[in-house]
């Protein structure tokens, strides 16, 4: 028989279907949120410029941890890099929310 991980560990822990949609309801709507919470609080801004120039970018300039702060302090490439890195880390999170939230007509199967 070839069966797949997750069905053999359902399967030899008595799991019903019931439980198997709880589980993945449990991921998507209480683990996914609070994961996707905690990457969103990650301040590039902050984590950039203690590693190029080790020095505390809320205590310097305007005291804000975004892009035109770090590229007044540390130049416009360190700058630009923590604007990407905000820019990409805002995109993929909303990429999961016709995940979280189906019926808002955020996939695309409901633009047909």
């Amino acid at each position: 028989m070839n069966k797949c991980a997750d069905s053999f560990y359902f399967e030899q822990h008595n799991i019903t279907i019931t439980q198997k949609l709880n589980i993945i309801m449990w991921l998507y709507y209480i683990l996914l949120p609070v994961t996707l919470y905690i990457i969103g609080s990650i301040p590039f801004g902050v984590l950039i410029s203690q590693g190029v120039a080790r020095i505390d970018i809320i205590r310097k300039g305007s005291g804000n941890t975004g892009a035109t702060n770090v590229a007044r302090e540390l130049g416009i490439k360190w700058g630009f890099l923590t604007l990407v890195m905000d820019l990409l880390k805002g995109f993929s999170l909303s990429l999961y929310a016709p995940v979280l939230f189906p019926t808002l007509g955020l996939d695309c199967k409901s633009w047909d």
